[in-house]
């Protein structure tokens, strides 16, 4: 916005100025690619209250314009511009007799609605509307916003507020701004005041966004600004140790922030190496969260491992099928075969993506039991589970269960565990529950779900007590589990005062805990109408409604652990040993004060260094893209790996079709790129995509070379369908948004892509 616009200054013969040099903000004063094109010049006010002066001299001030004001430039001096408001609408062919003589590409229509506004100091705009582009990718730069310098990590309360950087309206970095930007997250830059050491960011790589809402900028510290050159990282399991070849770094992963260290060297169509000296960002975390501890509902102390443990653990899910096997269960057994065989629906689901799953069984006897004990294997599972019931002869040792002991304390943990351990329990009497522990704390202790299965419901003394006796059991089980919680719940309001059971009487008698509403404790009981015979739909529901509701109760716990880790946790964090380090080898650290503030849980220190990296690093390689990168990816894969060309009766026609359009689509790179049809396919999709080709097949065949395929339209179908699965698996993966994300809290959600992933 401006003030006190003056409009008679414009004539019919005033023109915009129009730049045909340098039309791309190229990064590190690389040359332009883009072929060279004549444009407006378009300015923009890169601070608020800039001045704008009547004369080229800067003697009187005439105007003020705000940050991000936009202005066409009709005349320059060596050091100012002569600007009027920007507005597109205006351009065109102006009025009156010499009007044939003006372009309307550069003139305006109506000169008696522009807005002039005077001379402004050339140092004091932003001269592109798009962030600087890498050259040699012609992406974007990136920059990680964490400090560099121990300097300003002492200092940060100047610049750093909780967990964001602020923005300012000045290069000097001054005054504040309304946004701001949140630590760890990504921005670009437009422009690098080298005096001030600031630089103007955004969040958005162009400024003229129709969404303007979301739009942050402003001036921040360089000491803040990461640049990470392409979007490669490297993400290490937390255990991992990171070694390099000049021993000057060595550290574990977990001191990294999430994990993962950024790779700033330019990709080609070439998979990643790490053989020669690399360029790296290690993002180091400021604090250690080990001592960090909130405080349960007993009084006693939860520690964030603790946390973290049971947001890891809480992902598994065990299952133990316990079942009486004898000749009078045996139709009973096989007419639920197709209840478990649904399970293989459930867990493949795309809601368990990130879950994953084991299989269990214990096939109890007389004198002769079976089992298997965490299998990832579902088609071994059931297939043995057959066995048991219909043709146990066939079962190898392995699989009989030593002196037929069938006490499942055996496979539990005697140390507390938060993976999901789901035991289903079936049977005609009570002989099945002699499987169960004398003490249920060592099935809290294991977070044990329980479902009896009873096949039947007489009027008998014997079958009502052994319904009676189950559900005592699974009462003793809600009630140890209880206990149990009150060691790693925080937030009183989640605990329920009695565990409810829905009830559901339609088909069955179907008794399901009503978690994590009425109940903390998952599992239940089913059993048939008096007289009647349990269907296996009613298995199939009970088996579905106790893993969806043990989920929602281990969401519903995390939430509030997180919540509460996040509020009172970090007031016990210290340094980490890294920071510790770099601090006490800090040459000035006697002569100022090297307390750092505790902005931030998360925050980081960027280390940036070079050395030679493990090749076994390698297979570690990940992309970090934001949802609309990964979209863009997937659509710049299916323009060459169509899914026609896995059709069982493909032709030269198709193939030759190929071969056009991978001619179209080199011909279209050459405006920015050397290639040839002497170039490989891999190159080729290099260029759409600016990301590594992994697949052989592709770097050996060369543009030219598809036409060969004419007269092999197998080795060509074979190939693509190859490539085709792999584009579909990240078509899934997006659909269900199943991709691991970077940092949950940014604003725009970056996410791995691992190299095994990429075509």
């Amino acid at each position: 916005m401006v003030t006190s616009a003056v409009f008679s200054q414009v004539k019919n013969s005033t023109s915009v100025l129009t730049k045909t040099e340098k039309t791309v903000n190229t990064y590190d004063n690389e040359p332009q690619k883009e072929s060279e094109r004549s444009e407006l010049k378009l300015v923009f006010s890169d601070r608020s209250d800039n001045n704008i002066y009547e004369e080229p001299y800067g003697a009187r001030v005439k105007n003020k314009a705000n940050i991000l004001a936009p202005m066409y430039v009709i005349d320059e001096d060596k050091n100012y511009y002569e600007v009027v408001v920007a507005d597109k609408k205006l351009i065109g062919k102006p009025k009156g007799t010499l009007a044939v003589l003006r372009s309307k590409k550069n003139h305006f229509s109506n000169t008696k609605e522009v807005q002039y506004l005077g001379w402004i100091k050339k140092d004091n705009v932003i001269e592109y509307s798009r962030a600087m582009q890498n050259q040699t990718n012609l992406k974007y730069v990136k920059y990680f916003v964490a400090s560099n310098t121990l300097d300003n990590l002492f200092t940060s309360s100047k610049n750093v507020k909780k967990s964001t950087l602020l923005l300012k309206n000045d290069p000097n970095l001054e005054s504040v701004a309304k946004k701001n930007i949140k630590l760890n997250d990504f921005v670009y830059v437009y422009k690098i005041n080298k005096t001030t050491n600031s630089a103007f960011v955004s969040n958005f790589d162009d400024v003229m966004t129709k969404d303007t809402t979301n739009l942050k900028y402003g001036w921040v510290p360089l000491q803040y600004l990461n640049p990470i050159e392409d979007n490669v990282v490297v993400k290490l399991n937390p255990t991992d140790t990171l070694q390099f070849s000049s021993g000057k770094i060595n550290f574990l992963a977990n001191e990294l922030y999430k994990n993962t260290f950024f790779v700033n060297e330019n990709q080609t169509s070439d998979p990643v190496k790490f053989g020669n000296m690399t360029k790296i960002s290690l993002p180091v975390n400021v604090w250690n969260h080990d001592k960090n501890k909130i405080t349960n509902l007993k009084g006693d102390d939860i520690s964030i491992k603790t946390i973290e443990q049971i947001a890891l653990q809480s992902k598994s899910i065990n299952f133990y099928y316990v079942f009486e096997n004898n000749n009078s269960t045996k139709q009973y057994l096989k007419k639920t075969l197709s209840a478990l065989q649904n399970l293989k629906l459930t867990t493949n689901s795309e809601l368990y993506a990130n879950y994953t799953f084991t299989y269990s069984f214990i096939a109890k006897g007389k004198s002769k039991s079976y089992y298997l004990i965490k299998s990832q294997s579902f088609s071994k599972w059931f297939d043995l589970i057959e066995k048991s019931i219909k043709t146990p002869d066939e079962i190898t040792k392995e699989n009989v269960l030593p002196n037929n002991n069938t006490g499942i304390s055996q496979f539990l943990n005697q140390d507390t565990n938060f993976e999901n351990n789901f035991f289903i329990l079936t049977g005609l009497e009570g002989s099945i529950n002699s499987v169960l522990p004398d003490s249920f704390s060592i099935l809290a202790k294991n977070n044990a779900k329980l479902l009896f299965i009873l096949f039947k419901n007489e009027n008998s003394a014997d079958n009502q007590d052994f319904i009676l006796q189950s559900k005592m059991y699974l009462s003793e089980a809600s009630n140890a589990n209880k206990r149990n919680i009150q060691n790693y719940y925080v937030d009183p309001k989640l605990v329920t005062k009695n565990d409810e059971f829905t009830y559901n009487g339609d088909v069955d008698n179907d008794y399901i805990y009503n978690a994590p509403l009425k109940s903390n404790f998952n599992g239940g009981i089913i059993f048939p109408k008096l007289n009647g015979e349990l269907t296996p739909e009613t298995i199939n529901k009970a088996i579905d409604s106790v893993i969806s509701k043990t989920i929602k109760t281990n969401n519903a716990l995390l939430k509030s652990l997180t919540q509460y880790k996040n509020e009172f946790s970090f007031l016990r964090s210290v340094p980490s040993g890294t920071i510790k380090s770099l601090v006490q080898n800090y040459p000035r650290k006697d002569s100022i004060g090297t307390e750092i503030p505790k902005n931030y849980k998360s925050e980081t220190f960027v280390i940036n260094a070079q050395d030679t990296l493990n090749s076994i690093l390698e297979n570690k390689v990940n992309i970090l893209l934001t949802e609309g990168e990964i979209k863009q990816l997937i659509e710049n894969y299916r323009e060459l790996i169509s899914k026609e060309y896995t059709n069982v009766n493909i032709d030269k026609v198709e193939i030759l079709s190929f071969r056009d359009r991978c001619k179209m689509f080199a011909k279209n790179i050459r405006k920015t790129e050397y290639i040839r049809s002497r170039n490989s396919l891999a190159d080729l999709l290099y260029y759409k995509t600016r990301i590594f080709v992994n697949s052989a097949e592709l770097h050996e065949i060369r543009i030219k070379d598809i036409r060969k395929f004419k007269k092999k339209p197998d080795e060509f179908r074979t190939i693509f369908t190859n490539l085709n699965a792999k584009v579909e698996v990240l078509e899934k993966m997006q659909r269900n948004n199943t991709f691991e994300v970077f940092d949950d809290e940014s604003q725009t959600k970056y996410y791995y892509i691992s190299k095994k992933l990429l075509l």
